[in-house]
């Protein structure tokens, strides 16, 4: 009898303590959390208040055991935002961006350099654009706003920010989690020609599938590549599959590389269905005019904008 006493005395403070969540859902008890053993990191973080350090939850308080929801074991906000961290610093180690130190971002961007302006706005809206990525509910929508997103070609003479640009765009894609490739188009076809090597631990197919299906691809200094028979084909088939699927696609290439630019590669990049090109024709040196050297544009100031 005092046995059965206790048992309900423990179960009345198990009762209070689930009440203490919030909606219909409870911690997962010590002896279920090693379910997810492997997602356990060690910090130093204030414990969570909301599953009590467990990271998993029982939903489906209330309701009938032949309900499917009834007692699902679910992943807390915590662990879920410990995965967001997670796929982060996987995603920036495959991205082929540099350090954080050497990182350029649009804040960092000096927007008044006489003819950037155009280039600026337009790289700001694509990643505002990114950005609407945070409301989606499931993975359908999230491949919709990424197909919604488009190409974007910087055009313009060397020295004018293309590259900065390209590389904050590429930083913000990864903030909002999405898979980015960076790589100058010369640097691209090197590791390709690399994989080919005996020793080499990468496989072709493995990283030419990469590079046509990342869900973000950057290509800086498109043209400079040298070209070859070889190059040209491997390059257009990059270019033609993301334009197939009109999967998101950041360009930056000059005028010169322009005009000798393969016709096939071209032409796609000219379709004003998918491409939103930005010809930077008067910007002045962006490397050249920054902090005491800035040659600003009064007639084309973004204090509007910005």
């Amino acid at each position: 009898m005092e046995h059965h006493q206790n048992t309900e005395k423990r179960g009345d403070q198990d009762k209070s303590w689930y009440g203490t969540l919030p909606g219909n859902v409870l911690p997962m008890r010590s002896d279920v959390t090693s379910r997810d053993a492997g997602d356990a990191e060690e910090s130093d973080e204030r414990v969570c208040s909301r599953c009590q350090g467990m990271q998993w939850l029982r939903s489906g308080e209330g309701l009938p055991p032949w309900d499917p929801r009834y007692q699902k074991m679910v992943p807390c906000d915590c662990l879920l935002a410990k995965r967001r961290r997670k796929r982060r610093h996987q995603l920036r180690a495959l991205s082929g961006l540099p350090s954080d130190e050497q990182l350029l971002t649009l804040e960092s961007f000096r927007s008044h350099v006489r003819g950037v302006q155009d280039a600026f706005i337009a790289t700001r809206s694509f990643i505002g654009q990114a950005s609407t990525i945070l409301n989606v509910k499931d993975e359908r929508e999230r491949m919709s706003v990424l197909s919604h997103l488009g190409w974007m070609v910087l055009r313009g003479p060397v020295g004018a920010g293309k590259t900065h640009l390209a590389m904050a765009v590429s930083a913000a894609a990864l903030e909002l989690s999405i898979e980015t490739l960076f790589a100058t188009v010369p640097d691209l076809l090197d590791h390709l020609r690399a994989t080919f090597a005996p020793a080499s631990d990468v496989l072709y197919d493995e990283q030419f599938e990469r590079m046509r299906n990342a869900e973000l691809l950057v290509l800086d200094d498109l043209g400079k590549q040298r070209s070859t028979p070889w190059a040209d084909e491997k390059l257009f088939q990059i270019v033609n599959y993301r334009y197939t699927y009109r999967l998101p696609t950041v360009v930056t290439l000059n005028e010169k590389a322009w005009r000798y630019l393969d016709d096939r590669v071209q032409s796609r990049l000219s379709d004003v269905s998918l491409v939103q090109m930005v010809v930077m024709r008067d910007a002045q040196d962006y490397r050249r005019r920054q902090g005491k050297n800035a040659d600003v544009d009064q007639s084309s100031s973004l204090d509007d904008e910005v």
